[in-house]
């Protein structure tokens, strides 16, 4: 059997407790509005299921939908490719840059750092990027947990763009929020690099944080995970640049407003 959320009139699981489309929690006293077994087989032939990370409850999912709450506990999940599925958490962050400024900003960066070259705003494209966003902390040998440093590290999530990912830089994250169900109207791109490579990656990274050891000679603070992968969503305004001798991107974070890309 189904039932129908009064706030936005999709069907859902008769068990639901938070609607799939729009998160409205259902009140477990009043009655379920139930549809016949036709429409129930149609739910099950046409939803597809996927494993919310913070309940554990295989929850229906309409494929149109890239942003669905989960119907035990509320989470928001992400229906986009399935490797980010396996995200505990999955956070955003609000582009504040229009096209214009963005233009400009980018403009400017290209005039300085490769002087004046023939430009062409037409190209410059927006996209929500997917991050794997690493939580480590610097084990240090002797040292008790409260010395300990935690810090986040960001892995583009779309190989082809990760070589322009200066890991110097960094995101405004104070401002992070949970991913919601009006999110999806929102562009999101689509990733490929999966978490096993994120970490590998991410264990390599210096991320330019000061950290005085006062450990013996030769040893070092190696870097622990500790934390399930979190994915962060950045908003992107990026530029494909062919007038240097070889294809390279410009990517522009739209949050807060800075080039974020190495070259």
């Amino acid at each position: 059997m189904v039932k129908f959320c009064p706030n936005c009139g999709a069907q859902n699981p008769d068990d639901a407790y938070f609607c799939l489309r729009c998160g409205f929690r259902f009140s477990q006293n009043i009655e379920n509005n139930t549809a016949s077994s036709e429409i129930s087989n149609n739910l099950d032939e046409d939803y597809k299921r996927i494993t919310c990370q913070k309940c554990g409850k295989d929850v229906l999912v309409n494929p149109t939908d890239k942003i669905v709450m989960c119907s035990n506990c509320g989470s928001a999940l992400i229906n986009i490719k399935g490797t980010w599925q396996n995200a505990y958490n999955h956070f955003i962050l609000d582009n504040f840059t229009s096209k214009a400024q963005a233009s400009e900003i980018i403009k400017n960066f290209i005039l300085q750092k490769y002087g004046n070259i023939p430009f062409d705003d037409s190209g410059i494209m927006f996209k929500y990027a997917p991050f794997w966003l690493l939580k480590f902390t610097h084990n240090f040998p002797g040292k008790s947990d409260s010395n300990s440093v935690i810090f986040n590290i960001p892995i583009m999530g779309i190989s082809e763009f990760y070589p322009y990912q200066s890991p110097l830089y960094q995101f405004n994250l104070s401002n992070a929020r949970v991913i919601n169900s009006s999110d999806n109207t929102t562009s999101f791109e689509n990733g490929d690099l999966e978490y096993s490579d994120a970490l590998r990656l991410a264990i390599h990274i210096d991320t330019g944080q000061t950290i005085k050891l006062k450990l013996p000679h030769g040893k070092y603070a190696p870097k622990i995970v500790v934390s399930k992968p979190d994915v962060i969503h950045i908003p992107v305004w990026f530029l494909s640049l062919n007038s240097v001798g070889r294809q390279d991107y410009i990517l522009l974070d739209g949050h807060n407003g800075k080039i974020f890309s190495k070259y």
